[in-house]
Formats: structure tokens, C-alpha cells, sequence
């Protein structure tokens, strides 16, 4: 793809993620709508998008875009504009993490979609809904087998590999997702992801 016509995409398709966000923080703020949830849903188009701009753009074109959203998220934070995002009750690093994570483990993958799209999607989705699990539940084994269970059916999705190793590395990062808190398990969980997929594929 062209450079230029890369730049201009990559411009546009950051540009619709960041009016996304807007038009949940301006809902959010005037419907009341909870934190926790609305940073779920942001937690999952950003992985998606993520997944996006790898498959179709190139690794330095990535690389900027990920290094951009950590900076805008650390932005966002001390100038509070993306209050649905940021404004929870917990303390965390988690958005500014997310990207870092995403950026790791696609480096990781060296720009391997059959390893860092597992990844992405894992930490996009498992990990919301495990975290959408604890808040209704606040039970962790609960939470647990939701972030195994849906990483399973990810990976059975998106790899080769048979069940009984997707089931040990479900496993496995499920651990890495239950032992890493203040949102560094949005680095921790796309690394750990991409380090065994990249050792068994």
C-alpha cells in the first residue's frame, strides 16, 4: 500500500476510534451510564481496531498508531476527558497498558496475524467479560472459567492447535490474567499470549 495513502487511512480510521469514544463519553456523561461497563466496551473496540490496522497496515504504521493511543490515554487521563474510560473506583494503569500490551505482543508475533490476533482478541474480549462476570458476581472462580472458557473458543477460532493444548494455554494465561492487577494484566495477558503461541506454532 502507498504510503501516502496509508498515512491518510490510518489518520481516518484513528480519527473515527477517538469520535467513538467521544460519542460514549457524551453519552455516559448525560445518561449516568457506569464506568465499569462503558470502559469494557471501549476496552473491546480498541482491541478490535487494534487487530484492524494490524492485518491491513504496516508494522511501522502500527507501531506509531500504538505509541499515539498510549499517549492520548495518558492525555485523557490527566486532562479527564474520557471520564467513561478512566473514572472508575479501582486503581488502574489499564488504558494506558492496553495499547502497550497490544504493541508487545505484536512485536512479539514479529507481525504474525496467527499470533497476534489470538492475542488481541483474548485481552479485547476475555478479559472484559471475565471483568463483567466479577463485577455482577464478585465471584473470581466464576470470572476465571468465563476468561477460560471464551479464550478457548478463541483460539479454536483462530489457531490450528487441538484442543487439549488451546485448553493448557487457556489455562495458563487465565492464571497470568487473575495474578496481574492495577490493569497490568493488559500488558501482561497479550505477551504472555504471544510468547506461547510464538513457541507453539
Amino acid at each position: 500500500m502507498p504510503i501516502l495513502k496509508e498515512t491518510t487511512l490510518i489518520i481516518a480510521s484513528s480519527i473515527g476510534l477517538i469520535a467513538l469514544f467521544s460519542i460514549f463519553e457524551v453519552f455516559s456523561r448525560k445518561y449516568r451510564w457506569n464506568p465499569e461497563e462503558m470502559r469494557r466496551v471501549a476496552h473491546i473496540f480498541g482491541a478490535l481496531f487494534g487487530v484492524g490496522i494490524g492485518i491491513y497496515f504496516s508494522k511501522t504504521i502500527f507501531v506509531v498508531a500504538a505509541v499515539s493511543f498510549i499517549g492520548l490515554m495518558a492525555f485523557s487521563r490527566r486532562k479527564h476527558i474520557f471520564n467513561h474510560i478512566h473514572r472508575v473506583s479501582r486503581k488502574t494503569y489499564g488504558e494506558e497498558l492496553l495499547p502497550l500490551g497490544l504493541l508487545s505482543a505484536y512485536l512479539i508475533s514479529n507481525a504474525d496475524p496467527q499470533i497476534f490476533v489470538p492475542a488481541f482478541l483474548i485481552t479485547g474480549i476475555s478479559d472484559p467479560i471475565s471483568g463483567f462476570v466479577m463485577n455482577k458476581t464478585q465471584n473470581r472462580l466464576l470470572s476465571f472459567l468465563f476468561f477460560v472458557e471464551s479464550s478457548v473458543a478463541l483460539l479454536l477460532i483462530f489457531t490450528p492447535l487441538n484442543l487439549l493444548i488451546i485448553l493448557g494455554v487457556a489455562l495458563f494465561v487465565g492464571i497470568v490474567e487473575q495474578l496481574f492487577t492495577y490493569g497490568t494484566d493488559n500488558l501482561m495477558v497479550p505477551i504472555a499470549v504471544a510468547v506461547i503461541l510464538l513457541k507453539i506454532l
